[in-house]
Formats: structure tokens, sequence, C-alpha cells
């Protein structure tokens, strides 16, 4: 399956630079705190945010931002990625946006589990497995019902139904564009194109859907110290 497009999907690296010039604009004041930009890791520490999201859900965005600018090492592994968000999970060298969203869930206190059929998330490298483990237990709804800030955003590049990537939604602003916090994101030609955690305004179209982290386990959303 394809997690996100490549440098090597377009003819041009203009036609590359152009098409997420749009998607990829970085570090808005969504959350009424200091952005980081993408080339000024913040070294992973959890940043406070204004948000309407709550208990270890709050913590998991705190977390997700924390990582903006984390970008992935040296090639290993079958997909060519070496990051900090595999090797939690002894999957490195693999596509790791849902590890990514795992690592954060981790880092607040959600329960996690590989196949998300015991109390805790799924933790994947296939995003698909992912939304069918949400579907599976009632957590998932579709892209017509606006997102909560927190929720797990699947997303499809084709207009398909399958799961292709997956990010944490930061807010619905009614625009259109729902902007999410990623890791596995595309690169810029200052880092090599290596993928990135990042910020990104994500048009409606491309999210097939959301996993609801407060309707998996109602206590994520309870006020934690």
């Amino acid at each position: 399956y394809r997690e996100d497009y490549y440098i090597s999907d377009f003819a041009t690296e203009e036609e590359y630079v152009s098409y997420y010039s749009e998607l990829a604009k970085g570090q808005d004041l969504i959350l009424g705190v200091t952005p980081y930009e993408n080339n000024n890791y913040n070294g992973g520490n959890a940043v406070a945010v204004n948000t309407t999201a709550t208990g270890k859900i709050k913590k998991l965005i705190e977390y997700a931002y924390g990582e903006i600018g984390y970008t992935e090492g040296k090639m290993v592994g079958a997909a060519g990625k070496d990051t900090k968000f595999g090797k939690a999970f002894g999957m490195n060298g693999h596509h790791w946006c849902g590890l990514f969203v795992a690592w954060c869930a981790k880092q607040a206190g959600i329960k996690l589990d590989t196949k998300g059929t015991g109390f805790g998330i799924p933790y994947v490298i296939a995003c698909s497995t992912g939304k069918t483990q949400f579907s599976s237990k009632g957590c998932y709804t579709s892209n017509s019902v606006s997102p909560s800030p927190g929720d797990v955003a699947f997303m499809n590049w084709d207009g398909g139904t399958s799961a292709q990537h997956v990010e944490i939604v930061l807010k619905d602003l009614g625009t259109g564009k729902i902007p999410c916090i990623g890791g596995n994101t595309s690169g810029t030609k200052a880092n090599g194109y290596h993928a990135r955690v990042a910020i990104n305004d994500r048009p409606k179209k491309f999210i097939i859907g959301y996993g609801k982290l407060s309707k998996w386990d109602p206590t994520n959303a309870d006020s934690v110290a």
C-alpha cells in the first residue's frame, strides 16, 4: 500500500513541491502555541496546547506537537525508514505514520494492543488494519461527521476507501480542510526529502473517516494529573 506520495511519484521535482505547497502549510497557530519549524526539532518534549480535547487525548496532542520537525534517519529495512517510533515497537524500517500515532498515545497513557482486539487501541504498520480494528469495535465514523481534536484521521490519496495514511486531528476549522499532525509525511528539498513529523491542512476529500479514541475507551477523555 502507499502511505504517502513521494518525489518518485511525480514527473519532476517542481510538480512534487507544487503538490505539497497546499497540503503542507506547516505550523499555523491552530492550538495557540508558538509552532516549531520542521527543521527545528523540539527534542520530543510535550507542548502545552489550547484545545477542547481533554484527558489523555489532550496529552496525545501535546506529545505529537512536541515531535514536530522529527525526521527519519538513515535508510534501513524494507521501506528504508529509521525512526525512534519504529524502534519503540520493534518495527523499525517500515512506514511509520501509524507507529507515530501509537507512540504519542503510549506517552499519553492510552492503552495499546497489537491488533486492537483487547482493551487498547491498535498499533500496526498497515493503516488498513488500523481502520478495520476501529471499525470492528464500533469506534470508526465516516468523513461526513465533523471530527474532534485527537481523532485518528484515516486517509486515501486516490479516491478509494482503503486507508493509506493516518494522522491526528487537531481541529475542524469548518473550511473544508482539517489540520492534522502526523508522522511519515513528505519532507522538503532542504532535508533531502526524508519523511518527517509535521502539521498539514488536509482537504476533507482525502480523509475517509476517523477513529474515535474517546469511544474506544471513554476514560481516555477523563481528566488526568
